[in-house]
């Protein structure tokens, strides 16, 4: 079920739906701004943010793989990042790392790609898994 949430809330962040996006949120969501390294806190402030960096950056995050880690669900993803307009800004690989309650996410983190995502024990490729 949480995997679902999980791309449901990347498909609806790329298709740029925020209704869609934040019913998969707790109203008290707990977010990291990649952008300013502070924390979005509920889902008004994650609407505000969101709305806003869509104005300014165009910006696409593709779920890669999806694994359990220490109770908590991490993805690695490929992030492109561009100006509005097309220009490159930033393509990389990451990871999110986000933390349930009641079948909504509470809490993301950014991290680096991790050394152990490749042997994690429970791991799902996305692009196998949708062939």
């Amino acid at each position: 079920m949480e995997h679902d949430v999980i791309l449901a809330a990347y498909k609806s962040y790329n298709e740029r739906d925020i209704d869609a996006l934040l019913e998969l949120m707790c109203e008290d969501v707990n977010w990291a701004n990649a952008l300013t390294g502070d924390r979005i806190r509920g889902r008004a402030e994650m609407r505000e943010v969101w709305l806003l960096q869509w104005t300014s950056l165009e910006v696409e995050t593709e779920p890669i793989r999806i694994y359990e880690e220490d109770g908590r669900t991490v993805v690695l993803v490929r992030e492109i990042m561009r100006e509005v307009g097309g220009q490159l800004l930033l393509d990389q690989e990451m990871e999110h790392v986000f933390t349930f309650r009641d079948g909504l996410v509470e809490r993301m983190e950014f991290r680096h790609v991790a050394e152990n995502a490749a042997n994690a024990a429970e791991t799902i490729d996305i692009a196998a898994s949708v062939e």
